[in-house]
């Protein structure tokens, strides 16, 4: 259902359709913040994406809506994702200043997540591939998705053929280099991170909110509960026996284990994320 379609609701069940108490732009807030909340709760929207990684380099960014990390592999292998405490206490001594070839781990906080650190760090000759480079839009970098050798068909992107061959990043233009005719190209290796994202839009009361459409009325209650507190000038209380609350929670409660579930039966088991599996 569509975000007006959940404030029509919300107004019939507290007797507002007049908006006499409660403006239109009152409760498309309210819908947002129940939408926030139930997303930030129940980690059921989930994204895959590669971050691309350099040599001599510990920390790389993080897409800017991720939630928390569940999964992450370097060249097609799993690694396990580490807090700062736990790499402290299980990782050798000094692992900070390590270097190495193969990334053997990440460490992430659940604070922000803005940066990942990788471990170890990667070594000048360390073997990332061949493949980042510049396209011929003079804007976007392209990665090497499949070896080849190159030819004008496969240029990214006047090539007619070059999306099977490249995929744009979302890097800069200066981090690729200049592409060549008749080279060989290799994968370009990266990190592949599965997790759970939270939209940085809000919602507009022609959307319909992203979360599955089965969970669509825990906004429903996360909004009549919110509004009848408000009513009855009583402060928010998520522990509070109000019906709407218990219903909002048990939807996302639900919600994330529905969502678990999902990821390790169809994207392999989650790593622990205080020890090297």
């Amino acid at each position: 259902m569509t975000v007006q379609t959940i404030i029509e609701r919300i107004k019939l069940q507290i007797n507002d359709p007049a908006n006499f108490t409660w403006s239109p732009s009152m409760l498309t807030s309210l819908v947002n913040e129940g939408y926030r909340e139930f997303i930030m709760n129940s980690h059921c929207l989930r994204k895959h994406d590669r971050i691309d990684l350099a040599v001599n380099t510990k920390t790389f960014s993080m897409p800017s809506d991720v939630l928390m990390i569940y999964r992450a592999e370097f060249d097609g292998i799993e690694i396990p994702i580490f807090t700062t405490p736990s790499a402290d206490s299980q990782l050798p001594s000094g692992w900070r200043n390590l270097t190495g070839l193969d990334v053997m781990a990440i460490v992430a906080d659940h604070e922000g997540y803005g940066t990942i650190r990788i471990y170890p760090t990667l070594e000048a000759d360390a073997d990332l591939g061949t493949g980042l480079i510049q396209g011929s839009d003079g804007v976007h970098v392209y990665r090497c998705i499949q070896d080849h050798t190159s030819a004008a068909a496969s240029r990214p992107t006047s090539g007619a053929d070059y999306a099977e061959y490249w995929e744009v990043t979302t890097g800069d233009i200066g981090d690729g280099s200049a592409w060549a005719d008749i080279t060989d190209y290799t994968i370009y290796k990266g990190l592949d991170v599965d997790y759970a994202y939270m939209p940085t839009a809000d919602l507009t009361t022609t959307d319909t909110p992203v979360i599955p459409a089965r969970y669509h009325p825990a906004l429903i209650e996360y909004g009549l509960a919110l509004a009848q507190q408000q009513e009855k000038q009583s402060a928010r209380d998520f522990g509070s026996s109000s019906m709407h609350w218990q219903n909002f929670n048990r939807y996302w409660k639900q919600a994330r284990r529905d969502s678990q579930r999902g990821f390790i039966f169809n994207r392999r088991p989650m790593v622990h994320r205080n020890s090297i599996i």
